[in-house]
């Protein structure tokens, strides 16, 4: 580096900028890909079945999907189905005491990303996502 600060021509001075412009998407590939968030569309409901009666209950969510890089998020999309399948699924075998109390539902997003996680791996050969986010949660 010292030497190309000691002389100032016109070329030298493009090599140390093409230097540095290296160096700086160096670094940025070391970072790893941006956070990008996939909406899983349309809203899920779906029923579980209440102990307390006989009438089924239903549950209806709104949540996306952290996923690092625009690779993952087209596949992602690409099998978005598989995801919302899952979803489904769990939330109707889950019980009824634990999609009505507030406290529970940290352990029911992390139980869902983790399935979803081992459903993608299982398939795909790889988790795809990082985390859920749940950002509507309705019960009745």
């Amino acid at each position: 580096m010292k030497l190309f600060l000691k002389k100032k021509g016109p070329f030298q001075l493009s090599a140390l900028l093409i230097t540095l412009l290296i160096m700086s998407n160096l670094g940025a590939a070391e970072k790893g890909a941006e956070i990008e968030y996939v909406q899983i569309e349309p809203i899920i409901v779906t029923n579980y079945q209440k102990k307390s009666s006989k009438k089924p209950g239903f549950v209806q969510i709104s949540a996306q999907l952290t996923v690092k890089g625009s690779k993952s998020v087209s596949k992602l999309l690409d099998h978005m189905p598989l995801v919302r399948d899952y979803i489904i699924e769990f939330l109707s075998f889950t019980d009824e005491s634990i999609i009505k109390d507030v406290t529970k539902r940290r352990e029911l997003r992390a139980s869902l990303s983790a399935g979803i996680k081992a459903t993608l791996t299982k398939h795909l050969g790889e988790p795809l996502i990082e985390e859920l986010i749940i950002t509507h949660f309705m019960w009745d």
